[in-house]
């Protein structure tokens, strides 16, 4: 189901994230409805929200997404937004 296949989606990103920070508290609940919306209200309990912006390019960088601007203005906690990581270059580029 589609349902099962975004639980698997959440445990892989939640298994990496615990690897690469073992001794940090992370949590998953998996929610359906508006992006925004669902965070803002799981959030009521957290310490903090960490979200990355989807937005590329040099305006991109600039400019928050619609999710991480709601998320900023109604959050109960501290937002971190990360911008979206570069791509690595090939030896080609360089």
């Amino acid at each position: 189901t589609l349902e099962a296949l975004h639980q698997r989606t959440l445990d892989a990103a939640v298994a990496r994230a615990r690897a690469r920070a073992p001794r940090s508290r992370i949590s998953q609940l998996l929610m359906f409805g508006p992006p925004a919306e669902v965070l803002a209200r799981s959030a009521r309990t957290a310490a903090g929200l960490f979200v990355q912006s989807h937005h590329g390019g040099a305006v991109g960088e600039l400019i928050l997404g619609s999710v991480s601007h709601d998320l900023i203005v109604a959050a109960p906690c501290p937002i971190i937004v990360a911008p979206r990581r570069a791509e690595p270059r090939s030896d080609d580029e360089s």
